[in-house]
């Protein structure tokens, strides 16, 4: 046990007798309230470089571990509620949910996902406690090692903390090395550095630290702006693609079948040959990739011979393709796919959604936990793609992502490294209404396409539609809440896989080895102390 005087003079251990300071709870709730600011809805992202650091610092000043886990915890559900409330707009406008039920419903998921927090803190407080101050400089590798564990847990990527860079891609070309985890990485550090100059032994120690790390932050800062300026557009030789954002109200779902069939496939087959046959424009050259968005109603298009008919007549008129949000047969369900309809009318491919949305699209537990049965899914009940597929067009190898899927690095990378040239995003965000959810969510398309580092399209009903470049420049986007149609071009071949396509999750991995080995040091050094007495 280290004692309190070699911990900067005992400033890390002095504490108030009772229940937890309100300096340290001070520190907690600043940590939840920068890192909320840092995201899409205020998008201040320079605050993600020091928002860890009050949590760390008074993790590291605690007593004892379990009250640095419940100031974790306070942190952790400050953040996770305050920058996901709008997971509450479907509820409440679609689902007939109260909202005073909705919003207390919502405590639920983020205090689970606040456990993480909590259990990061906790590390760092007993790493602190027993190996002395500079054990908070291996939080950074904590922090990435337990994103990564929620998300293999509990299947929650949503708002790491590299995604507040997302839309500064001058700071966020290391996610091709190592991932959304290595921007992760780098934020950490800068608010672990801060935290350590507050607590170290000398002022010296605190000075070398912090010199390192602006260094570092340098180094990521200029490689990236010297990657950044050199992005290509894609050249005339790309495949043409025309992207449609109908702006489709999910209140459609109420109609009639009928009504639902105009309002979305006669509409959107309609905005597809407007774009095509639009006035002072270039001539789009067959085949074309016509892309419609996931949409709030669809249909079978297995057992739909009127959607098949009119998707058919639609890539035959020019020859072109369509990219179509269907449902396909899976058993005796249905899953929520991708439809590639080839020029000669007929379906040439397909991708069914293998990462569904949790209470949109299948609920947890259902059959396990009895009440659990009673909940009814928003959309509809999926069943899962079993595997990544990729779609052909033209020579152009497409991996597929629908919606949330985009927050699932493993399965861009899957795609990837099956051959993918080019990715397309379908989504439906307008179930969320105003909120920042839209923008959240285009950060982990961003992200997909700088880790692998490959062009991007993403179509969506009702905005961000954008397209990508495989350094996360968004070279075009619609606004939210408008119809509108985009001409845009993928290439026909991609550059050679970046590091993390080719190794994965490598970094969070390392932060799980070094995490252990952090928590198990007292018991080797005992071990070693005992032989040398003996």
């Amino acid at each position: 046990m280290i004692a309190e005087e070699d911990l900067a003079g005992g400033r890390v251990l002095r504490l108030q007798a009772g229940m937890i300071p309100i300096r340290h709870l001070s520190l907690a709730l600043l940590t939840g309230g920068l890192l909320t600011l840092a995201y899409p809805g205020w998008e201040i992202a320079i605050l993600a470089w020091v928002a860890l650091a009050p949590l760390m610092l008074a993790a590291a000043r605690e007593r004892t571990g379990p009250r640095a886990f419940g100031l974790g915890v306070i942190a952790g559900t400050f953040f996770y509620y305050a920058s996901s409330w709008w997971l509450t707009y479907s509820p409440i406008n679609y689902g007939g949910f109260a909202a005073p039920i909705a919003y207390a419903l919502l405590l639920l998921p983020t205090v689970v996902c606040s456990l993480f927090t909590g259990l990061f803190a906790t590390i760092v407080n007993v790493s602190v406690r027993r190996s002395g101050a500079a054990a908070v400089l291996v939080a950074p590798l904590v922090w990435v090692a337990l994103e990564w564990l929620r998300l293999r847990t509990l299947g929650i990527g949503w708002n790491f903390l590299g995604y507040s860079q997302s839309f500064q891609p001058a700071l966020a070309q290391s996610a091709s090395i190592g991932g959304v985890y290595a921007i992760s990485l780098l934020l950490a550090m800068a608010s672990a550095a801060l935290a350590y100059s507050a607590i170290a032994p000398s002022r010296k120690a605190a000075l070398r630290v912090l010199t390192v790390t602006l260094a570092v932050f340098v180094v990521n800062l200029v490689a990236g702006l010297y990657i950044t300026s050199r992005v290509q557009v894609t050249t005339d030789d790309g495949l043409p693609v025309v992207a449609l954002q109908p702006n489709i109200s999910p209140s459609i779902i109420e109609s009639s079948r009928q009504q639902v069939f105009d309002g979305s496939y006669v509409h959107l087959a309609r905005m597809g040959r407007a774009e095509l046959d639009r006035e002072n424009a270039p001539v789009i050259p067959a085949p074309a990739l016509i892309v419609w968005p996931e949409m709030p109603a669809n249909f079978v298009y297995d057992d739909e011979p009127e959607a098949r008919r009119l998707l058919a007549a639609v890539a035959r008129q020019r020859g072109d393709y369509v990219f179509v949000n269907a449902l396909g047969v899976v058993g005796d369900g249905h899953s929520n796919s991708a439809v590639l309809v080839g020029p000669d009318g007929t379906r040439v491919g397909q991708y069914d959604k293998v990462r569904l949305l949790p209470f949109g699209e299948y609920v947890p537990l259902r059959g396990v936990v009895p009440f659990v049965d009673r909940i009814p899914s928003l959309m509809y009940d999926f069943t899962p793609g079993e595997s990544v597929r990729l779609v052909d067009v033209e020579g152009v190898r497409i991996g597929t992502s629908i919606c949330f899927e985009s927050a699932f690095p493993e399965l861009a990378r899957e795609a990837r490294r099956a051959g993918a040239t080019a990715f397309i995003n379908l989504t439906n965000d307008a179930w969320f209404g105003p909120t920042p959810m839209p923008r959240q969510h285009l950060a982990h398309s961003v992200m997909r396409s700088i880790e692998n580092g490959v062009d991007q399209i993403r179509v969506t009903n009702a905005g961000y539609s954008a397209r990508i470049s495989p350094t996360g420049q968004i070279l075009d986007s619609t606004d939210l809440f408008v119809e509108t149609s985009r001409r845009w071009e993928l290439p026909r071949s991609a550059p050679p896989m970046t590091v993390y396509a080719r190794t994965g999750d490598w970094l969070p991995i390392t932060g799980v080895v070094a995490t252990l080995l952090l928590l198990a040091a007292p018991l080797f050094r005992r071990r070693w102390d005992g032989r040398e007495q003996s």
